[in-house]
């Protein structure tokens, strides 16, 4: 049987606070009085910008070592400030920029000025003398109307001819008799329901551990 933890705790790291940022030497000097849990980022050292956290405490700590990803986001109790990771280094969270404010209201109108005065109409001008109608011609001479022709003689109608005779219509077929209606096919048999399958295996169980805040699941 093996115990295993719950990956939550190894690589969402985010989820518990840092204590505080150490260099390597002074985690190196930390001994009975290291927690289980405790957890560091270290500003030194091979394990530069890791976090650093006590798995087995005691005289001599067993440490694990965990590599942030880029946009993690730690408190740090010592400091009480936020720390973000930008893939590279670690940097104090000022926080987002607040919103801006309310714009000021807007000045009134000033008064529309007077309006000028508006000239004099000028006079009309004097209406011109209308001209002298002129004579209307004389009317011409009307023509003598012509004589009108005399008018022809109307032709006789011809004589309409006899219409035929109309054809005797023909005689309709007999029905044709109706066939019989085929019998309808018998149902095909329902297939046997299939055999359930085995339940499978009892996951491994699990008891959940106080001081490091995680599960830890026996397995084989």
């Amino acid at each position: 049987m093996a115990d295993k933890r719950v990956l939550i705790m190894d690589e969402f790291q985010f989820q518990k606070n840092v204590l505080d940022r150490i260099t390597d030497a002074a985690r190196a000097a930390i001994g009975v009085g290291g927690s289980k849990g405790d957890r560091y980022i270290l500003t030194d050292g091979a394990n530069i910008n890791k976090i650093a956290y006590i798995s087995v405490a005691g005289e001599s700590p067993t440490w694990v070592y965990l590599t942030p990803t880029e946009g993690y986001i730690a408190w740090v109790n010592d400091e009480n400030e936020y720390y973000k990771f930008d893939g590279t280094n670690w940097s104090m969270y000022l926080g987002e920029k607040g919103d801006q404010g309310d714009q000021g209201a807007t000045g009134a109108k000033g008064d529309q000025g007077d309006q000028g005065a508006t000239g004099a109409k000028g006079d009309q001008g004097n209406q011109g003398a209308t001209g002298a109608k002129g004579d209307q011609g004389d009317q011409g001479a009307t023509g003598a109307k012509g004589d009108q022709g005399d008018q022809g003689a109307t032709g006789a109608k011809g004589d309409q001819g006899d219409q035929g005779a109309t054809g005797a219509k023909g005689d309709q077929g007999d029905q044709g008799a109706t066939g019989a209606k085929g019998d309808q096919g018998d149902q095909g048999a329902t297939g046997a329901k299939g055999d359930q399958g085995d339940q499978g295996a009892a996951g491994p169980a699990a008891v959940y551990d106080a001081d490091y805040g995680c599960l830890i699941i026996s397995a084989e």
